[in-house]
């Protein structure tokens, strides 16, 4: 009766080892799946990060040219008298400036 006693035991410890051993796999597998789901979220972020940041430096090396192009303008001396004339509505001794308002 004991034999009979140990092998059904033995059987149970069989099953139980069987169901851990399978309930371990099942949460690894859950677990790799959501660390790889985290992953992709975060390429994902990174790509629209990256694309934004490229459209801004664009942006930005456009208006250097624009910065660039008006200091070189601002350089020489007719540009500089033009600016003044046109910012501050001054002009030079013996000129006469006109203002049309509409």
């Amino acid at each position: 009766m004991k034999e009979f006693h140990t092998r059904r035991t033995k059987q149970y410890q069989y099953k139980w080892k069987n169901f851990f051993l399978i309930l371990f796999l099942f949460l690894l597998i859950v677990l790799l799946i959501h660390a790889t789901y985290k992953l992709f979220l975060k390429k994902r972020t990174a790509f629209e990060e990256h694309n934004k940041f490229d459209i801004q430096y664009e942006e930005l090396l456009k208006r250097k040219k624009e910065l660039e192009k008006n200091i070189s303008i601002l350089k020489s001396e007719d540009g500089m008298k033009e600016k003044i004339k046109r910012v501050y509505n001054v002009g030079e001794p013996g000129e006469v400036i006109i203002h049309i308002t509409q």
